[in-house]
């Protein structure tokens, strides 16, 4: 059960209630608002919130009912309806548990000790995930395969390839067969191997991974993040009365980098330092805050090199306490976090890679940088361009402390070779292969490109389905290994105004969306619930029906039943009756993209369109073909939808789904996205405000005064 945050990913694909399982009998308020009322209490009432929660002000209007009844609240008390979704009975009323009390619970049980925390966070985490799959602030479109294509003469590929979980450095530690061999990606590299930044490709976190080792938090075959017993000698955390954490780590005697010297724990905070600074900032030309999670960070970050008020030069919760211990602190704001191991993940680098003969230092109030790092000229901090020398250093006069040395960078292409002191990695691998060529090559689309490499990493998209043909083609010389990415393309909604706002209208579109055809006519997709598929053995993943029926059903149910003069609808577009009182502006002024369908008034109710206002990206495969679908899609059409499309760099589509009333009235309600497991697995609590969902069950309203 330590395979915390991804044990249950595979919920993340369950079916929509409305048409995956057998539905228990609705219950259906005066606005449309359809609950599920659980079968095996169906003699009770059952509580839901019939409002527009954007018309109200948490703490104002409504607590949410986990601050009624959460602290009241054991696994014990939980039971499931017929569709998996959770509920309590409180003073015979059923109540259907929101996103945001089984989110609070879930973090709630990270606070807990040994194996018994990490299965009742599972649980709470599984009644989560259902919930979420129910309210459907996104739709999984399809999910990607990743394919190693290589010499077949290579061992050990097929039973330890590159994998979601498994980097490059990680597998080729077990690979036996050639002294050299020729890594070709499609990925471009930049020569910034030295540390990550947002420009760096998967090529360069490659180079990054094969000359980086000995950090104290790895992750293990299944993404979990574990101690890493090749270099921590002792580890001991200690929760705080004030809700911080303390994590004390010992390493090993006797590391040593690729040039012999030895590894000391300064040299596992300097990254962590520096990189929290106004000379990085300056460096960089942005903030990569690598201490943000530890406390202190914001005093420290503001510290310029002279004391002032709300800066230190200490960063208060990072201690070098020995030649081989330090700690870190972080800060309660942050906890509980059930990846909070993930924030003491920290690898060496020699003192001169980014602080030159600057000098880490601890007086007993906090690790900070020796006065000289600060130090400026002409206005420009001196160790600024030091920083920023070191980002594309490209030869081995910096030592590394992985199982590689980066000795060449030209032509675009990386020589590393083995590291004599290389101690191993967790299970105690060292290289067997000496020289690893890390070059870009092309897809490669004909048997004669096979003589680029050896190996080819990381092919995705066009390049998985040509490598698996072209290993089959080649007569046993080579062969492919497949896994699926981690995450999913998705449609994804803004759900506090317009139809998008109904949990019935998203799962509608759902019920109109033909994944299995979308995923046909792109290279390299798979289904979305193919990418958890066997993380969890008793996970049910029920396929999402394709049924216009099942929408029209939803529809109908949920108060779409207008026409735009307020009769019954016939044909066309579907209209939905809101009282005046429960819509927002933007509701009032919502219209289709195009303008030919918009909200109207008669009397105290206000007509909502069913317009789909998707926006996409430009030259994105799955935005370009998801676009098609829905500008060509006879089923949302029939169902009464009017469907609008445009699309724009990403930058563009973000400004349109964070657009709000002082920006003009919001107009886009749907957008393509990704979806990446392990943030719902390990976020805040809040982790939605890009949907803008405020789950209707969550909602506890407060008397009117």
């Amino acid at each position: 059960m330590k395979r915390v945050f991804c044990v249950f990913l595979a919920l993340l694909t369950l079916g929509f209630a409305a048409c995956g399982k057998k539905e228990a009998a609705p219950a259906v308020a005066d606005d449309g608002h359809t609950e599920t009322t659980p079968s095996s209490d169906v003699s009770l009432p059952a509580y839901h919130f019939d409002g527009n929660a954007a018309l109200l002000t948490r703490g104002e209007d409504y607590i949410t009912l986990f601050d009624v009844f959460g602290d009241g609240v054991s696994l014990t008390d939980v039971k499931e309806d017929e569709n998996g979704l959770a509920y309590i009975v409180r003073d015979g009323t059923i109540y259907l548990l929101g996103l945001d009390f089984l989110a609070r619970a879930m973090m709630r049980a990270v606070g807990g000790e040994g194996e018994a925390r990490h299965a009742e966070y599972a649980a709470w985490y599984k009644y989560y995930v259902a919930r979420r799959a129910a309210v459907a602030p996104e739709i999984p479109l399809c999910s990607f395969l990743s394919c190693t294509l290589y010499d077949a003469a290579i061992k050990g590929v097929s039973e330890r390839p590159v994998g979601p979980y498994r980097d490059l450095a990680n597998a080729l530690l077990s690979w036996r067969g050639p002294t050299e061999i020729t890594v070709g990606s499609t990925a471009e590299l930049t020569g910034r191997f030295r540390r990550l930044t947002g420009q760096s490709t998967d090529a360069d976190r490659d180079v990054y991974a094969l000359t980086t080792g000995l950090q104290t938090v790895i992750t293990d075959e299944t993404g979990a993040y574990v101690w890493n017993d090749a270099a921590v000698a002792a580890h001991r955390e200690t929760l705080n009365a004030d809700g911080s954490k303390t994590f004390t780590v010992e390493i090993k005697a006797g590391l040593c980098y690729s040039n012999g010297l030895p590894v000391k724990a300064a040299d596992y905070l300097a990254a962590a330092l520096v990189f929290s600074t106004s000379v990085a900032r300056a460096a960089l030309g942005y903030d990569q805050k690598a201490a943000l999670r530890v406390a202190g960070y914001d005093t420290f970050a503001a510290y310029t090199g002279r004391e002032a008020p709300g800066a230190t030069r200490a960063l208060s919760g990072i201690r070098l306490l020995d030649e081989n211990t330090f700690s870190v602190t972080i800060d309660a704001a942050y906890l509980p976090y059930i990846a909070d191991l993930s924030c003491v993940a920290f690898a060496p680098t020699p003192s001169a890679l980014w602080l030159g003969d600057c000098t880490v230092r601890d007086d007993g109030e906090g690790a900070y940088l020796s006065p000289d790092f600060y130090a400026v000229t002409d206005g420009v901090y001196n160790m600024a361009a030091h920083i920023a020398a070191s980002l594309e250093n490209t030869d081995d006069t910096v030592p590394c402390a992985g199982p590689y040395v980066l000795t060449a960078y030209e032509d675009g292409a990386a020589t590393l070779t083995a590291n004599p002191y290389f101690a191993g990695d967790r299970e105690g691998l060292t290289p067997a292969v000496e020289t690893v060529v890390y070059r870009r090559v092309t897809a490669p689309v004909r048997l004669s490109d096979l003589a680029a490499a050896d190996v080819f990493v990381d092919l995705t998209y066009r390049a998985a389905d040509t490598a698996i043909a072209l290993a089959k083609e080649s007569d046993g010389a080579y062969a492919a290994v497949t896994s699926v990415r981690v995450g999913c393309a998705c449609l994804s909604f803004r759900c506090d105004f317009g139809p998008t706002r109904f949990a019935a209208v998203r799962a509608a579109i759902a019920c109109c969306l033909d994944s299995a055809a979308l995923i046909a006519d792109i290279p390299g997709a798979c289904a979305a619930e193919s990418a958890f598929t066997g993380i969890l053995p008793d996970a049910s993943e029920p396929a999402r029906s394709v049924s216009l029926a099942a929408a029209v059903a939803l529809l109908e149910a949920d108060g779409w039943v207008y026409n735009a003069e307020g009769g019954p609808f016939a044909e066309g577009v579907r209209y939905k009756r809101v009282a005046a009182g429960e819509a927002s502006e933007a509701d009032k002024t919502f219209a289709s993209a195009d303008g030919a369908y918009a909200a109207v008034r008669y009397g105290n109710s206000c007509y909502i369109p069913l317009a789909l206002n998707w926006y996409g990206i430009d030259g994105h495969l799955v935005s370009d073909r998801l676009r098609a679908v829905l500008e060509d899609n006879d089923l949302l059409t029939a169902a009464g939808f009017a469907v609008s499309t445009v699309a724009g760099d990403r930058s563009d589509m973000q400004a349109e789904r964070e657009r709000n009333a002082a920006d003009g009235a919001p107009c886009y309600n749907a957008f393509i996205d990704t979806l990446d497991p392990r943030d719902v697995a390990t976020g805040p609590v809040h982790a939605l405000d890009t949907a803008r969902l405020t789950d209707p069950a969550d909602v506890y309203l407060l008397p009117a005064e």
